[in-house]
């Protein structure tokens, strides 16, 4: 998969089983270092990468959040996304199961030092569904992507961010 697009939901769950926060919204991605995370619901934030940052904007702060993009990436989901499998085998060791027509990748870390205890990926007809992961702060984290299409070309103008007018910019090192 060298590119990826899907509207998302996330729902995260904290340890106890305490009430589940939503989001949604759309997201495309473009291997190795391209992604756009639009959020919609229940608030807006974008986060764009661009290759070399990461870019977190929220418009109800008017604040933009620039970070070298290795260091904001590192351990998360979308690292995961976009990284290739032999990266993936020397951080994960991987298992595959099949249930009722869906293909699971179980994820352990090989590695103390990582920010998921466990990941699953659930592919169904061949694309990406899910994602499920369960963090060292005890929340469990689940995403399901719909209207998913792969392997369109996505330029590298549409992963460029300028802080709008007005906006905080605070740079991270």
């Amino acid at each position: 998969m060298d590119s990826f697009e899907a509207r998302f939901r996330q729902g995260v769950t904290k340890e106890g089983g305490a009430a589940t926060n939503y989001t949604g919204g759309t997201t495309r991605m473009r291997k190795p270092d391209r992604f756009i995370w639009d959020t919609r619901e229940p608030y807006e934030q974008l986060v764009v990468a661009d290759g070399e940052y990461l870019w977190r904007y929220d418009p109800d702060l008017e604040q933009v959040v620039v970070q070298p993009l290795e260091r904001a990436l590192h351990g998360s989901p979308v690292q995961l996304l976009l990284e290739e499998p032999q990266a993936m085998l020397s951080n994960y060791e991987v298992t595959m199961s099949e249930q009722g027509g869906e293909t699971y990748f179980r994820l352990a870390p090989r590695h103390e030092r990582t920010a998921y205890n466990s990941v699953l990926l659930v592919f169904g007809d061949g694309l990406l569904r899910g994602m499920q992961m369960d963090d060292s702060l005890g929340r469990h984290v689940e995403l399901s992507f719909s209207s998913t299409r792969v392997n369109r070309p996505l330029e590298d103008a549409l992963f460029s961010f300028q802080p709008p007018d007005g906006a905080d910019v605070l740079v991270e090192e």
